[in-house]
């Protein structure tokens, strides 16, 4: 078997789980077809194996004008899927996986017409703001309909693909993976009780909200300090949140930062926040976000909100605690209440280690994709 990964980006900092799939899923075995990207949004990575790399800006901002040239295939009136279709047939690919449904369905007609066995992998804008439009979202399951197999990242967003028309034995739960720690690590707390936020910071991790939560907390729990890692459009608002609430003693904004001191940050501690919201603009929604996972796998009680796919994660009461999308208050007391209920805390964070273990490790992932792509 020979397989190749379509991805839209090549070393996004965010997108470690698609490095993952092109690093660890087939080693030796996998090509990969990206768009080149450069620094700040992409090339914060690279990966060892045959790539073709286009100079082209990939679907998801021209979809009205390639639809107007002849729907979902005017890519090949520039030459791109010729390209694509001699760089497969070279390399022999058999199976293949596409990342984002909304850059992969365009290789749909190329793939069934190569005989590949292409799969794709929904991540969360891809299944909630890209098929907001109902005709649309008709037209992406008409497409997809000879597809081997689409995977979502959570039940919420197989429901919803269920519902618009795909077929149901074509979709499956894939969660996703990330590396679990081999043991559940007690959390000391010391002289401050340290939170941290990861991701981009995009309207959907609702960033503000989660400032004015941790600041509502923080009034009333002088210990806790507050390390959000992340880049994105809203990091300027973040910094003026910050100043005008006089908080640069307790926040921390770290921009992006490399894995390194990443791990540094994650080894201190004590919780993990994150206010996941739906866009009100686009209707952008998170799927299953991995850097929730991560922390559960490396004990960390969870506060985040009640969101697609989260509270498949996030048990309320079990293996964190769940507040509405948009209440900070809410998010405050639940701050709070892991902040005074230290034993409360860590049993929480054990839970939320056992679950990571059962359900979110890497391996398990890796057999979960290579048995229904037919590789196993």
């Amino acid at each position: 078997m020979k397989l190749a990964v379509l991805a839209p980006h090549l070393g996004c900092r965010s997108e470690t789980f698609i490095r993952r799939h092109i690093d660890d899923l087939l080693p030796g075995k996998t090509v990969l077809v990206s768009n080149k990207r450069e620094k700040p949004f992409g090339g914060h990575w690279d990966v060892e194996c045959p790539k073709l790399l286009m100079n082209v800006e990939l679907n998801r901002l021209n979809f009205k004008m390639r639809n107007h040239l002849g729907g979902f295939w005017g890519r090949s009136l520039n030459g791109e899927s010729r390209v694509v279709e001699r760089f497969l047939r070279q390399q022999k690919v058999t199976v293949a996986l596409g990342e984002y449904l909304d850059f992969s369905i365009d290789w749909c007609h190329l793939m069934d017409r190569l005989k590949i066995a292409y799969f794709i992998q929904a991540h969360g804008i891809d299944v909630s703001s890209y098929l907001c439009d109902r005709k649309r979202a008709e037209e992406v399951a008409y497409i997809c309909r000879n597809v081997a197999g689409i995977f979502t990242r959570s039940e919420f967003h197989r429901n919803r693909l269920l519902e618009i028309g795909f077929s149901e034995n074509k979709l499956y739960v894939n969660p996703g993976g990330v590396t679990v720690d081999q043991e559940w690590k007690v959390r000391e707390r010391g002289e401050y009780i340290f939170c941290l936020a990861v991701g981009r910071i995009v309207p959907k991790k609702g960033p503000i909200f989660l400032l004015d939560a941790f600041r509502r907390a923080a009034q009333n729990c002088p210990r806790l300090r507050l390390d959000y890692v992340g880049s994105g459009p809203l990091f300027p608002a973040m910094r003026q949140y910050v100043q005008a609430h006089r908080m640069g003693e307790v926040v921390t904004l770290h921009g992006g930062v490399e894995p390194g001191r990443l791990a540094e940050l994650q080894a201190r501690a004590n919780l993990f926040l994150q206010h996941s919201i739906t866009d009100p603009d686009t209707g952008d929604e998170e799927g299953l976000p991995a850097a929730i996972q991560e922390a559960m796998g490396q004990s960390l009680p969870v506060v985040s909100t009640r969101h697609a796919g989260i509270p498949e994660a996030v048990e309320h009461e079990i293996t964190g605690l769940l507040s509405s999308p948009g209440d900070s208050k809410e998010m405050a007391r639940m701050i709070l209440l892991m902040a005074e209920d230290e034993k409360g805390a860590a049993e929480m964070s054990l839970r939320a280690w056992k679950k990571a273990s059962r359900d979110y490790r890497w391996e398990d992932e890796r057999s979960r994709l290579l048995s229904a792509m037919g590789i196993l």
